[in-house]
């Protein structure tokens, strides 16, 4: 004769999770978030240092814009376009923001958060390295023309 034995459940059945099950569930999506978000921190910074070289572009634009319609680049400096322009590269954190401009041609240039430079020059935009010398160079030459000094 073949006996069954009956395991009985001690306590409530209620299928769900206890605290402490909670508790590692949450800590373990808490270290793989942070392994997808420490690199993301870098992106941030190359985006807002993107949206200045954007600003930069539109300035550029702009002074081609002017100089088609006045003859001559002075305007660049004290247009409101260009002045929003300025606005925004503040508010994306660029420093040492440095513009001028005559009848002959203008520059804007701006330290990017990454570190890097942002210059434009008459139709010139480029980004050099923190350690190059931050110089609006014109194209063609290595040294920008005198009248066209940002500092």
């Amino acid at each position: 004769m073949k006996r069954k034995f009956l395991i009985k459940k001690q306590g409530k059945s209620s299928g769900g999770f206890t605290l402490i099950e909670i508790l590692i569930t949450i800590g373990i999506i808490g270290i793989l978030a942070s392994f997808i978000l420490i690199p993301l921190g870098g992106a941030k910074t190359k985006a807002r240092d993107a949206r200045v070289m954007s600003d930069l572009d539109q300035i550029r634009t702009i002074g081609e814009i002017i100089v088609s319609t006045d003859e001559n680049y002075a305007a660049v400096n004290t247009n409101l376009d260009v002045n929003l322009m300025m606005s925004d590269m503040v508010n994306e954190g660029a420093k040492n923001i440095h513009r001028y401009s005559n009848a002959d041609g203008y520059c804007v240039e701006a330290e990017l958060e990454g570190g890097k430079w942002g210059c434009v020059n008459s139709g010139l935009i480029l980004v050099f390295n923190l350690s190059d010398d931050p110089n609006c160079d014109g194209p063609g030459s290595n040294k920008r023309p005198k009248d066209i000094n940002c500092e």
